[in-house]
């Protein structure tokens, strides 16, 4: 065998090595994927602030140690115990059905459909019962889970440390491994960026906070089982096409049908100009005009993160059908 047919087949054996070494590490993470890329998408949203404080400390393990600290006192326990909130609404909520509120609700609808009350009252309750099972499959999947998956967790807690402290470093030794020139590399993580940016500042973010504007409405205004109207709130704020005002609007309208006119008029009003405010101004300003991901990856993206790694997949599906196209868009530019 001469030195080129040797090479030939060297570089054939070590393919097929890095094709099998990958896939085992694939199955080997596979069950933590969740939470490691739950990590990336905090540490992505804390790094500004790891930055600030490592700029002021000068110590990356000591700057990370406290930043991680920071995201799971903000966004890890509060989800906790929002979680066990969802899930005892969820239970008042079905007990709820026989209440006078519901009757009243009930009653307007057939007679305004000219329906029997009795089969609507059968067909809401079988319509919200099927949401409500799939809002309770999320949280105790995700949320419920946390606590007791113990090796999760310490898997949560020590990729966030790691992350912040050598995040820079695999961006960097991620884009040394890009078979591109650096301009190309450049423009190519920069629109990236961008799309991490749209989805994870413009529409995660804002999505929580009209969730937490949402709950804070719901309490106001005496709309039962808040907490869990938010959690429907967050996910059709993320989605396309659709928003909060799905939630909000309807039960203004049901506020406004039992009588209940101080509460509905407030509820509208905040609706109108808070929660509005965050959808209609904020979220399109933040997300801008070359960031913007097409509503089909972002609603393909959604439910299909969502069944493969469950509830962060809601942004990582959608961030992930979005690097996609823009590789492929590098792939035909530079062929």
């Amino acid at each position: 065998m001469d030195k080129e047919n040797s090479n030939e087949y060297s570089k054939y054996i070590f393919l097929l090595f890095l094709v099998l070494i990958l896939t085992a590490a694939f199955l080997i993470v596979r069950p933590f994927i969740s939470m490691l890329l739950t990590s990336l998408v905090i540490v992505y949203i804390f790094y500004p602030i790891f930055n600030r404080i490592n700029s002021k400390i000068k110590n990356k393990d000591i700057s990370a140690f406290i930043t991680s600290i920071l995201a799971i006192l903000i966004i890890v326990i509060p989800l906790i115990f929002a979680a066990n909130s969802i899930i005892v609404e969820s239970i008042h909520f079905f007990r709820g059905f026989d209440s006078l509120e519901f009757n009243k609700v009930s009653n307007v609808i057939s007679t305004y459909l000219n329906l029997d009350n009795e089969e609507v009252k059968v067909y809401i309750k079988d319509l919200v019962n099927k949401g409500v099972s799939f809002i309770i499959e999320i949280i105790s999947d995700i949320l419920i889970g946390i606590p007791e998956k113990v090796v999760g967790l310490f898997i949560l807690l020590f990729s966030l440390f790691y992350f912040f402290r050598d995040g820079k470093e695999l961006v960097i030794n991620t884009k040394r491994l890009v078979p591109l020139g650096d301009k190309e590399k450049d423009k190519l993580f920069d629109r990236i960026k961008s799309i991490t940016n749209s989805m994870i500042y413009g529409i995660l973010v804002t999505a929580i906070i009209e969730a937490v504007l949402a709950i804070i409405a719901f309490y106001i205004f005496d709309v039962g089982s808040p907490v869990l109207w938010g959690l429907v709130v967050f996910i059709l704020a993320v989605l396309p096409a659709v928003s909060a005002s799905l939630v909000w609007i309807p039960a203004v309208i049901i506020k406004l049908i039992t009588g209940d006119m101080v509460n509905g008029i407030g509820l509208f009003l905040y609706g109108v100009i808070i929660i509005g405010s965050v959808e209609f101004l904020l979220k399109p300003r933040i997300i801008g005009n070359k960031a913007r991901i097409h509503p089909i990856l972002v609603l393909v993206g959604a439910f299909g993160g969502l069944k493969v790694v469950g509830l962060i997949g809601i942004i990582i599906g959608p961030i992930v059908l979005g690097i996609m196209v823009t590789v492929l868009d590098f792939y035909r530019l530079n062929k």
